[in-house]
């Protein structure tokens, strides 16, 4: 004799008596997954801005009833609806849902920002970085008016369909360890007297595309950007990728009068995420007093030029070991109380250098500076330029020695460019007046 049946579907099970047997029935199992939805935007917080936060909430093929937004602030962030007080900030807030029919969209935005009187010691802090818990809780029905289903229409008792279900949604935004850009290296290189190239490198660390719409260097008042000094005007509109490096140029020029004043600089960059929201970042460059051509320096220097002459004993040929001769006009430097001493380019691709090649240039009771050097051409090409020579200037109004390499010219003269307001002709292949000097941070 049958007394009861009991049917299990899935985590629902229906138990019918001998009683509720005597009449045929059956058991209608209608899908009561919930489809709402719930999306943020940004889906992270970048450290050191206020941001704002867009939740859209989808209710799908559901019948919301009623349901609730909260937001929450780990420590080190503070939050506020779009359109409360500025001084309406708290760790918490929360939104109401209206009750809605299917396929509604609602979006609720709020504004985020870091909390910059955040206690470090905060007994609440777990040392983790900042992030904001959103969670929504609904009530809410299967819809069926719309529901083009045959099970769904044959059903007799509306009663399952006025049933209110609870359902949450939550999701967590979390700030970067990092800002969205950080400096990797910064090099202050001198090509001239008083005139400095700044490079500065700095690493993108959001992980969406973040667009680089400009920028803008902070000096102190030692340093000034000269007309049309930015070298790298190409970067700008540049999407930057997690990882990848941006590297910015500057042509400077010292300033004597701005030498005791703050050295505070910084590179400013302004950056733009996919949503259309704007980013400035201030990057720190710590420029640490680097050496900088001053007045320090005989105000001459830039018209010096050395002498070079290639002597041979028979006709010019590779491997076979020739005399150098270079010739420097010293009465610019009279005056001059430091030392200065020489180096010969011992790397270079073209000759092969005999015996010493470093040494003091004497500057007492002397107009001129010569120095011998026997050397071995290793190319063909070698006897139209010949090893260069550096001059470091060392005295105790300069920080740091200063590195230069002087404008060669061959005696007889070859057709160079002459060099005027410490401009670089570096397409000629006579003249070699390279940055010799890298002061990184």
């Amino acid at each position: 004799v049958l007394t009861q049946v009991s049917v299990t579907y899935k985590a629902a099970t229906f138990l019918y008596t001998y009683e509720r047997m005597k009449e045929p029935f059956r058991i209608d199992v209608i899908p009561g997954m919930p489809t709402q939805t719930m999306d943020v935007k940004p889906t992270f917080l970048v450290p050191g801005h206020e941001q704002k936060l867009s939740i859209q909430f989808n209710s799908g093929k559901d019948q919301i009833v009623k349901g609730e937004l909260n937001l929450v602030c780990s420590p080190g962030l503070l939050i506020r609806p779009l359109e409360s007080e500025e001084t309406g900030w708290s760790s918490a807030c929360k939104f109401s849902l209206d009750s809605c029919p299917p396929d509604t969209l609602q979006e609720l935005t709020a504004m985020v920002k870091s909390a910059s009187d955040q206690s470090a010691d905060d007994p609440n802090d777990s040392g983790s970085d900042p992030s904001v818990h959103a969670k929504v809780k609904t009530s809410y029905c299967l819809a069926n008016k719309q529901e083009d289903n045959v099970l769904h229409r044959e059903i007799e008792n509306d009663d399952v369909f006025n049933t209110q279900f609870q359902h949450e949604l939550e999701k967590v935004i979390p700030t970067l360890a990092d800002p969205a850009l950080s400096v990797e290296n910064v090099s202050l290189n001198t090509y001239a007297v008083g005139r400095s190239l700044l490079s500065v490198s700095a690493k993108c660390h959001v992980p969406a595309p973040f667009k680089l719409n400009q920028w803008d260097l902070e000096l102190p008042p030692r340093l000034k950007l000269n007309e049309n000094s930015k070298m790298d005007k190409a970067l700008a509109g540049v999407t930057l990728e997690k990882g990848e490096i941006a590297t910015f140029g500057f042509d400077c020029s010292y300033e004597p009068s701005g030498e005791g004043a703050s050295s505070e600089s910084f590179l400013v960059t302004e950056m733009e995420d996919q949503y259309k929201s704007q980013f400035t970042e201030r990057l720190h460059l710590r420029l640490k007093n680097m050496s900088l051509v001053s007045a320090n320096l005989p105000e001459k220097v830039h018209s010096l030029f050395l002498e070079g002459q290639l002597i041979t004993v028979s006709t010019r040929q590779v491997g076979v070991p020739m005399r150098l001769q270079y010739e420097m006009d010293l009465s610019p430097l009279a005056g001059w109380n430091g030392t200065i001493h020489f180096a010969l380019d011992s790397n270079s691709d073209g000759w092969l250098l005999c015996g010493s090649t470093k040494g003091l240039v004497e500057l007492v009771g002397s107009q001129k500076w010569t120095h011998d050097k026997m050397a071995i051409p290793t190319r063909p090409d070698a006897f139209d330029e010949l090893p260069m020579v550096e001059f470091i200037f060392t005295g105790d109004k300069l920080e740091k020695p200063f590195r230069i390499t002087i404008p060669t010219r061959q005696s007889p003269p070859m057709e160079s460019p002459k060099i005027e307001d410490d401009t670089i002709p570096l397409n000629h292949s006579s003249v070699a007046f390279l940055t010799a000097t890298r002061y990184a941070v």
